[in-house]
């Protein structure tokens, strides 16, 4: 008997504040209220435990990523190139920093081209006979008919230096 009075003195309220703005306005507010104060605890349960499972499929995602990349590059062929790079550079006095960029290159924008003939020549030309006119990138687009961005040129002298020009614009050895 309490339980149909409680029902219908609520319908009644109900009734009386949906029949004007500010009582649907003041209705709203109680269900938004509510219905929040009843979420509380999933988010506390989702922010608690789904944060941290979401960090360990990141670890995961991250490390899968790296195993397929080093996968990748430990191919023969692969290794192959950048071996060849790294002899052709060295026995031509060139720093490290070039022969790194002259390998992420040939790995990435230049791949393919490897079965040119005298590629691996040709880019260390491209490395030898820098100018202040023609820099590194000048000379790689011209001789391999590639583009190379202003952000990859200066992302790949931030990570591997800056090629100097080894020659003076009327073509002698500095």
């Amino acid at each position: 008997m309490a339980a149909v009075t409680v029902a219908t003195v609520a319908k009644k309220v109900v009734e009386v504040l949906a029949s004007n703005k500010k009582g649907r306005k003041f209705l709203g507010y109680v269900i938004g209220i509510s219905v929040f104060i009843l979420c509380i605890p999933i988010i506390v349960v989702f922010c608690v435990f789904g944060w941290t499972a979401g960090a360990d499929n990141q670890a995961a995602m991250q490390q899968a990523m790296a195993g397929a990349v080093q996968g990748h590059v430990n191919e023969s062929v692969y290794q192959e190139r950048l071996e060849t790079v790294k002899t052709v550079f060295a026995d031509n006095g060139l720093p490290e920093g070039d022969i790194r960029k002259a390998q992420f290159l040939c790995l990435t924008t230049l791949s393919g081209m490897e079965t040119q003939e005298n590629f691996y020549g040709r880019l260390l030309a491209c490395f030898t006979e820098t100018t202040n006119e023609k820099n590194v990138y000048r000379l790689l687009e011209e001789t391999f008919g590639i583009d190379i961005s202003v952000e990859d040129e200066a992302r790949l002298d931030e990570l591997y230096g800056i090629t100097p020009a080894r020659k003076t614009d009327t073509g002698g050895g500095r």
